[in-house]
């Protein structure tokens, strides 16, 4: 399936679907095909397509970073700090550009514009508000800000088909990097740190 985004909505219902999309990246509607939900396309011009000339993979973007701090986790285990650096990277690198303005004597017009979104406000004092604002122009810190649909949507798509989809009775609560189960799976049982591996964290016994 090519890498495109479209505009639609989704038709049935899945406790491992949210239903208030209303933008499909390529993993979501692979999720929604495997849960036998349907994706129905609103408006005319409804597709954003990247096409095969214009992909990379990540590994020629990020591989050397990824294979230098999980040899540095297989060195040192227990660091907090190594855990630290992987588990952030993709929030740093998809970082929304977002801005608090403080105004006073109302000076709101500065900011009421075409390059900022207002989110919120709330005061400040007596004799100011606060503006939380989202940059038009710009929406991301970095350039890398536009994979966020896919790298999450992918993980999702990834904990289904290799998780959910084998062991959804057992599991009480997933998270997008990881799970709670309520039975041990010798599989998990390991303490082995690979790339893309899943392990077992913790054990906690029952009261």
């Amino acid at each position: 399936m090519p890498y495109m985004i479209v505009k639609g909505h989704v038709k049935g219902v899945s406790n491992y679907f949210r239903k208030e999309l209303t933008h499909f990246d390529t993993y979501n509607i692979k999720l929604a095909n495997k849960l036998g939900l349907h994706i129905i396309l609103d408006d005319d011009i409804n597709t954003l397509y990247y096409s095969e000339d214009k992909l990379i993979e990540a590994t020629e973007i990020f591989g050397w970073y990824i294979d230098y701090m999980y040899k540095l986790k297989q060195e040192h285990k227990d660091s907090k700090i190594i855990k630290a650096f992987l588990s952030h990277l993709h929030g740093a690198l998809t970082q929304k550009n977002k801005f608090i303005y403080h105004s006073k004597n109302n000076e709101y017009e500065l900011i009421i514009n075409n390059e900022h979104k207002v989110k919120s406000i709330f005061p400040k004092g007596d004799d100011s508000l606060s503006f939380k604002c989202d940059n038009i122009e710009k929406p991301f810190v970095t350039p890398f800000g536009r994979i966020l649909p896919f790298l999450m949507s992918k993980q999702r798509f990834w904990m289904y088909s290799n998780v959910i989809y084998h062991y959804g009775d057992k599991i009480t609560k997933m998270m997008c990097d990881g799970f709670y189960i309520n039975e041990r799976i010798e599989k998990f049982d390991n303490n082995q740190v690979k790339l893309g591996s899943m392990n077992l964290d913790s054990k906690k016994s029952k009261k």
